[in-house]
């Protein structure tokens, strides 16, 4: 299993102090973040309104946030303002409550489940 570096450790910039590089992240994200991926690969660090971030591109990246090193990331920390809208939901949770949550989900959006759902919502059914 991969190691995950500290901040300090990861390439790319903080940009400017307090701003970092929210300028240009506004102006045009895609094209930011295409420039990052090609100077610094999948993993890099930057800094949004003087918020320190880290992105993570691509299969490999996915891979080590949601698989190999799941128990040392948090959703709830990185999406924290959506809870006063949207409450703890399976979005914000992590670890074990959101494994529970996602179990008890999951017979709902199974395959056989679907597939009767969409028979009660037939769009050739509806008369027009």
């Amino acid at each position: 299993m991969r190691q995950l570096k500290s901040a300090e450790e990861m390439p790319g910039s903080y940009g400017l102090p307090i701003l970092g590089e929210t300028l240009e992240i506004f102006r045009d994200l895609e094209l930011y973040l295409w420039r990052r991926f090609e100077q610094h690969g999948s993993v890099f660090k930057t800094s949004v309104m003087g918020y320190k971030r880290a992105y993570l591109i691509g299969p490999d990246a996915n891979r080590l946030v949601l698989v190999e090193q799941a128990e040392n990331m948090s959703s709830r920390i990185g999406w924290y303002f959506l809870e006063s809208t949207f409450g703890n939901n399976i979005l914000l949770q992590d670890g074990e409550e959101h494994r529970l949550t996602r179990r008890l989900m999951y017979p709902a959006f199974h395959g056989k489940a679907i597939a009767q759902f969409s028979s009660f919502h037939n769009v050739d059914k509806l008369q027009l």
